[in-house]
């Protein structure tokens, strides 16, 4: 179990990111992006990766809906 562990921390893990720009709908201007928590990544693409309909990666404040990203 314990090697286990250790092959999953040397696989790359994907790192998942938000616009964090004051308007994030606007196309004038800059792009600002910051990284989610490596925990709220993992959560994100657990949820990404699952093979049913509802992708829904649900998080401290807010929900993300993977099916119309």
């Amino acid at each position: 179990m314990v090697s286990q562990a250790i092959k999953g921390a040397d696989q790359p893990r994907a790192q998942w990111y938000w616009k964090s720009n004051s308007d994030p709908w606007s196309t004038n201007g800059d792009e600002e992006w910051t990284k989610y928590s490596d925990i709220e990544s993992a959560i994100i693409e657990e949820a990404f990766n699952q093979k049913n309909k509802t992708k829904l990666a649900e998080l401290d404040n807010y929900s993300i809906n993977l099916n119309d990203s």
